[in-house]
């Protein structure tokens, strides 16, 4: 269940998003929304996000609101922290001063901070400071998130909510970056990633990443897969020589639905 803080700013996203999932009312001392997800190992987390307009953003920025009191709250309240940053702005092609479109003056309009032009330097550089120092002085989580206006940012809440509700070894979109097979150097990421083969063939039904993976490592391309002799691929791990006829004939005549499990 998503919490949405009852106060205004946040209340106004409950009509629409209790059509999409479940969500009440409640007071938050910190956040605009919280909800509960799922971690490794069984382990749950509290997530906490807080919805910032361009405007508000900028505001808080420069009085210090978010990185003072707003922030300590949310990282003491919350093991993840989103903060959805809500508008649309982009540069002036001249001056890099950040302007938006006025429905009321039917123009755009400069971005600024009492009277002050903020550029978008300024609020990546904000947002980086933010990001860094929640995961260096604190071992804390920060992201920060992008929507045009409120409509995607109750598609997003209700995506990101969905999302962590899944049991956590059951994502799998995450798999397309493989382990190293050498030691990581420390500091670095060091992913390896998958072979062109491999990719092509982890949208073959019910094939797998695991089988996926075995095929690419023995075969290095798709000629050299669908040309190989069914014994070939019969001996490979988690192979059979049904299997392996099955795997043929979807990847050459595209199969039939009750040929069986691959």
């Amino acid at each position: 269940m998503i919490l949405i803080d009852d106060r205004k700013g946040s209340k106004e996203f409950y009509p629409k998003l209790s059509k999409l999932t479940t969500c009440e009312l409640s007071r938050l001392e910190f956040a605009d929304f919280a909800f509960i997800g799922n971690g490794r190992g069984n382990k749950t987390y509290s997530i906490g996000v807080e919805r910032k307009t361009i405007p508000d953003f900028i505001d808080s920025m420069h009085s210090g609101r978010l990185s003072g009191h707003q922030l300590s709250g949310l990282l003491k309240h919350y093991d993840i922290v989103y903060i959805l940053l809500e508008g649309i702005w982009k540069e002036a092609p001249l001056t890099n001063k950040l302007i938006r479109f006025d429905k009321k003056r039917k123009g755009p309009v400069d971005l600024d901070f009492s009277g002050k032009a903020v550029t978008s330097r300024q609020i990546n550089n904000f947002a980086n400071s933010i990001t860094i120092n929640a995961a260096l002085e604190y071992n804390c989580t920060v992201l920060f998130w992008r929507t045009p206006n409120q409509s995607q940012s109750v598609s997003w809440l209700r995506d990101t909510y969905l999302w962590w509700q899944k049991d956590f070894n059951k994502h799998s979109s995450h798999k397309q970056l493989q382990k190293p097979k050498e030691p990581r150097r420390a500091g670095l990421l060091n992913f390896q990633k998958p072979s062109t083969l491999q990719m092509m063939l982890m949208g073959v039904p019910d094939l797998g990443e695991k089988k996926s993976k075995v095929l690419s490592e023995r075969f290095k391309t798709m000629q050299e897969l669908v040309t190989a002799p069914v014994e070939d691929i019969a001996e490979l791990h988690g192979f059979s020589k049904a299997s392996a006829v099955k795997l043929l004939n979807v990847l050459m005549h595209g199969g039939d639905e009750n040929d069986g499990t691959i």
